[in-house]
């Protein structure tokens, strides 16, 4: 396992292998970044490729495959907490809820997520690492010209974050605590909780100024500050000069920023501060620290690291974390989404690659589809005739059948009128509830076709059946209205006149029935008596 961490100023590698369930440091090496370039590898490519080829024959390391970090300040990173439980489909709505907040572009920028249990199993924790693509294409390009396929793009202080948690006891792991990475050219801050990443911040300020502020104070080159730093750190005289002193004050000032940042979230506040990168083991630098925070400072330490007697193994810390995730740990990875794309564009490729060969196929066959039909085409002009010969005889046949379904048509409309009455049974129905004056019920209507309508009913009075007699007298739907029977009957207390009334529908007369023609047979008697009368 190979990790490649790609600072602002050095180009760490470290190698492990895995010994009886422990990891096992097997090489390490260093390279500075080239001079001037610490905002990456985007203004010299083959020069950061250099670099970290250095760095990988001195660790022994021709080609391989690793895990390769870029700097904290090359990327941001955001800790959500979402309702649900880890899934594909939580992971991408993390990743576009935190998108929103990313200070980069939406279509500008490379995400990478690492998913943990909230605690609690209707909820999980979400850490979103963000970077540009442009910056992401250089890290790539840089470590694909120094003979390295990653395995994935990692941010360097997360993966420190990762290896720190792997050499973590398991209560320790879920203690709130501290980390801060010192470059060269920034400081890295991540505050983790329940041993995961809850806030992080970069500050552009690292060991480069503090060699430039104790070489104000000193009076002297930055080749012979950097020179005393790293012999006295910042104890005794170097520490007594105010550039000195204020570089410690931006440092506490930036860090109680992100513990109030922290607080206002609703995080624990760190019960232990670790130190780690190139400055991170600067003599003099925990004891002030300690004292400006108020919290235990004390250098981070990995014992894999130790074990193999690493010089200023603290810089090497991200390196570790990241060789650590290539095999042990998880981390948001940057690379992911880039290869997801590259996919993508692969499929979308293959998929337009295999209708472009469908379509020279279904050319080919239209082509010998069309050299088929062109050697028909002479017989089918001869069949054309013949169809139009058989079209003009079918469409003879055609008009005359229509003009006999027109005639049967009439004869169907006749017979249906014949059948049915003048008026409508409904039409009938409206009007004689429509001429029933006031006081009067209808309690019963008898029709039937070639039949009188019988209609009965309940009068309050006898004039009043009278009345209803009259009325449908003057309609034009009815014939022979007549009263057919008043009975007065008694209803509670009310006298009361029951009526039926007779009618017939115009248009619905009895039919009559034919009657039979009767012939006298001449008898002898008969012929004789008409000879008689004759004469």
């Amino acid at each position: 396992m190979i990790g490649i961490d790609i600072g602002s100023g050095a180009v760490k590698v470290v190698v492990l292998r895995q010994h009886r369930g422990r990891l096992l440091v097997t090489g390490i090496g260093t390279a500075p970044v080239p001079a001037g370039k610490d905002t990456g590898p985007m203004a010299d490519t083959a020069g950061m490729a250099h670099a970290v080829r250095a760095a990988l024959d001195r660790a022994g390391v021709r080609r391989a495959r690793a895990m390769c970090g870029l700097p904290r300040h090359a990327a941001a990173v955001r800790w959500q907490v979402l309702p649900g439980r880890p899934s594909p489909q939580l992971a991408q709505a993390a990743i576009l809820e935190a998108t929103r907040t990313l200070p980069f572009p939406p279509s500008e920028v490379v995400t990478g997520i690492e998913v943990h249990a909230a605690g609690d199993e209707h909820r999980t924790a979400t850490v979103v690492a963000g970077a540009r693509s442009a910056a992401v294409a250089a890290y790539r390009a840089a470590i694909a010209a120094a003979g390295v396929s990653p395995k994935g793009l990692c941010v360097g202080s997360l993966a420190a974050v990762a290896g720190a948690n792997t050499e973590a006891a398991p209560a320790a792991g879920d203690e709130p605590w501290l980390l801060v990475d010192i470059g060269a050219h920034s400081v890295a801050m991540e505050m983790i909780e329940g041993g995961v990443v809850r806030t992080s911040r970069a500050a552009m300020f690292g060991g480069d100024r503090l060699t430039r502020a104790l070489a104000a104070d000193l009076g002297c080159a930055e080749e012979a500050a950097e020179t005393r730093k790293l012999a006295d750190g910042i104890e005794g005289a170097t520490a007594d000069g105010p550039a000195v002193a204020e570089w410690l004050s931006q440092l506490a000032t930036e860090l109680r920023v992100l513990l109030a940042g922290h607080a206002a979230a609703g995080g624990a506040p760190p019960l232990r501060l670790r130190l780690c990168g190139g400055g991170g083991a600067l003599a003099g630098l925990a004891p002030r620290l300690e004292a400006a925070l108020g919290i235990p400072v004390a250098p981070l330490r990995i014992e894999p690291l130790l074990e193999a007697g690493v010089p200023n193994p603290l810089q090497f810390a991200a390196a570790y974390g990241l060789a650590a995730a290539g095999g042990l740990v998880q981390t948001p990875d940057l690379l992911a989404t880039e290869i997801r794309r590259a996919q993508a564009a692969r499929r979308r490729r293959t998929r337009a690659w295999a209708v472009g060969t469908v379509v020279l196929v279904m050319l080919g066959c239209a082509g010998v589809i069309g050299n088929r039909a062109w050697h028909s085409h002479r017989s089918a002009l001869r069949h054309r005739a013949a169809v139009a010969r058989d079209a003009a005889t079918a469409r003879s046949i055609t008009a005359s059948l229509e003009a006999r379904q027109e005639k049967l048509s009439l004869h169907v409309q006749s017979l249906r009128a014949a059948l049915g009455p003048q008026h409508a049974w409904i039409d009938v129905l409206n009007d004689v509830a429509a001429r029933a004056p006031a006081g009067v019920w209808l309690t019963g209507i008898e029709m039937e076709r070639g039949k009188p309508v019988i209609i009965r009913g309940t009068a309050m009075a006898p004039e009043k059946a009278a009345g209803f007699v009259s009325a449908l007298a003057e309609s034009r739907l009815l014939q022979q209205v007549r009263l057919i029977f008043a009975n007065d009957a008694q209803l509670g207390r009310r006298h009361v006149t029951q009526f039926g009334i007779t009618a017939l529908v115009v248009g619905n007369a009895p039919e009559a029935k034919p009657t039979a023609r009767t012939t006298r047979r001449a008898t002898k008697t008969t012929a004789k008596t008409g000879k008689e009368a004759a004469e």
